[in-house]
């Protein structure tokens, strides 16, 4: 089978229906919905073909039975995106703070207690930045080093040093020098298009 430059337009097709190339045959789940097919390498072109005829045939009235197999097999399709972190909450004494996520300038994690250093304050929660990661914007928000995790709406710049480490500057409040912070080699890929 020869493979083509020009793409199927695939907007015609109905979404009710999944097609998997795979490589061996004992990875094929038996008993899966009847709207699930596999095409096993090498490819058959007439195999190919009543796939992709199956493909552009109407869609059955309230079949759940795709969706339904599609969930237990790839756990997390189709669920919703998980709540983003809105305000961190830090307890100080008898008093707890809600700061909001906008005021964080960066993560730190210290000891068991992570540090929210704001522009005024710093605070200890004891979430560990691994949790922390998970319910932050990926947009936002990027972990440079296994223990810091910085607020990108904060980011002053970068710079490198004689042994070309990588450290980035973090906006403090007017008049502050901003506070550096190591990127480790593991992250300085983040950094190599700005």
């Amino acid at each position: 089978m020869r493979c083509t430059s020009k793409r199927p337009k695939l907007e015609k097709f109905r979404r009710n229906f999944l097609c998997a190339a795979i490589v061996y045959e004992n990875f094929c789940v038996c008993g899966a919905s009847a709207k699930i097919a596999y095409l096993l390498k090498p490819l058959k072109a007439e195999r190919l073909a009543a796939c992709v005829a199956r493909l552009r045939e109407p869609p059955a009235a309230g079949d759940g039975a795709l969706a339904e197999t599609l969930r237990r097999l790839l756990p997390g399709v189709g669920a919703a995106a998980p709540a983003r972190l809105r305000y961190i909450r830090a307890a100080q004494g008898e008093l707890m703070h809600q700061i909001p996520i906008d005021d964080v300038l960066f993560f730190h994690a210290d000891d068991k207690y992570t540090v929210v250093q704001t522009a005024t304050q710093e605070h200890l929660i004891r979430t560990p930045i691994f949790e922390l990661v998970g319910q932050l914007d990926p947009d936002r928000f990027w972990q440079v080093h296994r223990s810091t995790v910085i607020n990108l709406d904060h980011l002053a710049g970068t710079r490198r040093d004689e042994q070309s480490r990588l450290f980035v500057r973090v906006r403090g409040p007017q008049g502050v020098l901003p506070r550096e912070l190591p990127v480790s080699r593991a992250y300085v890929h983040l950094f190599k298009a700005m």
